[in-house]
């Protein structure tokens, strides 16, 4: 029968390990950007790429034609 004070005291634990989440978190700042470009750019500074992606990337590039498909259709 001391099931719901059990319930009771785990929310509480949980709503106090919230409350210093919150506190010991610091506070995120908003950044307005003038233009797409800039976010970009922002982004780009700020962001890690995971180690996979510039090897997949060099492998797609490997893939593309060197024409375009339709030059290659008129025989341009």
């Amino acid at each position: 029968m001391n099931e719901p004070s059990q319930r009771l005291n785990l929310n509480q634990r949980a709503e106090q390990e919230l409350d210093t989440a919150h506190q010991t978190r610091p506070a995120s700042t908003v950044t307005e950007f003038q233009t797409a470009e800039e976010l970009l750019r922002h982004d780009a500074a700020t962001v890690e790429l995971p180690e996979s992606i510039p090897g997949r990337l060099a492998e797609s590039v490997q893939q593309v034609p060197p024409d375009p498909w339709w030059r290659r259709l008129l025989g341009s």
